[in-house]
């Protein structure tokens, strides 16, 4: 039986990990006007459906904190979601995950499975 952790649980993960990557640009002089955070899970195929709950996990924590005004030094700051289908391939993570740097993302959210984490890593 697969178990998946509360809603509570996931909106807190999420929330952890888009801040902790806007975190990344605390050092900045001048933090910029938007953020980029990849997400990248299966939103097709086999697992799409906890893909899916993932994306939306991500997008609730993303909306609340654009809601609530993000700051970084002061400055509002606007987190943006830059979500791809990774199929659970993991080909299709490793384009992915490359397709994630091009679009300028500063953390990824993902991959679901480890067999697709593994080799998008660098």
């Amino acid at each position: 039986m697969i178990q998946t952790p509360s809603r509570r649980l996931t909106l807190a993960a999420m929330t952890v990990a888009v801040v902790a990557g806007a975190g990344l640009l605390s050092g900045c002089d001048n933090p910029p006007d938007t953020i980029k955070i990849g997400v990248a899970q299966p939103l097709s195929g086999n697992l799409a459906a906890l893909g899916q709950d993932l994306h939306n996990g991500v997008k609730m924590a993303v909306d609340e904190l654009n809601k609530e005004g993000f700051q970084i030094k002061g400055k509002t700051v606007k987190i943006e979601i830059v979500a791809m289908d990774d199929r659970s391939d993991p080909k299709a993570g490793v384009d992915v995950a490359n397709q994630l740097v091009d679009a300028g993302v500063v953390a990824v959210i993902g991959n679901l499975n480890s067999g697709v984490s593994i080799p998008a890593a660098p």
